[in-house]
């Protein structure tokens, strides 16, 4: 036999093709794997070729956490049906409990292979559209939450800033006012913590993308400069409050941003409480507020 079994898990990976299918390819090709990939190509057997085009807007997002950090990935697949099925889910959470004991943003091998595997298992195609990893610094509080089904899911880490120590009462209170911030976040999807933070490309691109509406906006033609400045002002307001969290209306409270509830919140409680950092991750989530 010109070939091994690890040779024929290889070719399995690769194409997704059967196990007979997969033998009659590497006993016709002597072994050559890359002539045994063209052979089932040939055959019209490759199923990773066929699920690579498929869209994936189902899936699961897992999320570990321990006091001061927290992992998440975003685990796709075609359809609701295999985002629920209890392998799945574990898969999920396994990618996400290595992120977490290594605090590195990416897939390991062994990761890479569990998502392969499960591929085939399910007959779907299975792809990590996110991970995410937050750690709080010295000294400040972490919350994680995860809505949705498992579709959304969201942390935040904050400082406590108080001229003296912090009771036991005040820390529960402070990390309430956290998880508040975790549910708006996952309800409003911020894309940065605070104005100072949006980076100066991102504001370019919006004044820009601004200024060429205002300027085809046909109920502004012929205004005067002034009037148009205050459209363009007004358009460029509305993506800061929608883009930074502390800017966002507060969704229990609209009347009210989220750094001015929180704000008063925290005065009440004895302290200021400073979000430092959050993340966010969600299926087939929209990767730009920019449109």
């Amino acid at each position: 036999m010109d070939w091994t079994m690890d040779d024929l898990k290889t070719l399995r990976n690769a194409t997704g093709a059967g196990v007979m299918a997969c033998r009659r390819a590497l006993e016709t090709t002597r072994g050559n794997i890359e002539a045994s990939k063209a052979l089932i190509a040939e055959w019209g057997l490759n199923e990773v070729e066929k699920r690579a085009s498929r869209e994936t807007n189902e899936g699961y997002v897992a999320l570990v956490s321990v006091p001061g950090k927290a992992a998440m990935v975003a685990l796709a697949c075609e359809t609701d049906f295999v985002a629920r099925n209890s392998l799945f889910i574990d898969v999920a959470e396994s990618i996400a409990r290595s992120v977490l004991i290594s605090g590195h943003i990416r897939l390991s091998r062994e990761a890479e292979a569990l998502i392969s595997d499960l591929g085939m298992r399910m007959k779907e195609k299975v792809a990590v559209s996110g991970l995410a990893y937050l750690e709080a610094k010295n000294g400040q509080i972490l919350e994680a939450y995860r809505h949705g089904g498992g579709r959304i899911a969201a942390a935040a880490s904050a400082e406590i800033v108080s001229e003296k120590p912090v009771s036991v009462a005040g820390e529960s209170a402070a990390r309430a006012m956290l998880h508040e911030l975790c549910l708006q976040i996952t309800a409003k999807a911020p894309l940065f913590l605070r104005k100072e933070e949006i980076p100066p490309a991102d504001m370019e691109g919006a004044q820009k993308r601004f200024a060429e509406e205002v300027a085809g906006d046909e109920k502004l033609k012929g205004k005067p400069a002034a009037i148009l400045e205050r459209a363009l002002a007004g358009k460029l307001g509305r993506f800061v409050r929608e883009s930074c969290l502390l800017s966002q209306a507060y969704i229990k409270d609209e009347s009210v941003d989220v750094g001015s509830w929180l704000e008063a919140e925290a005065r009440k409680a004895g302290f200021e409480l400073n979000p430092t950092a959050f993340i966010r991750l969600e299926i087939a989530q929209e990767r730009s507020r920019l449109k």
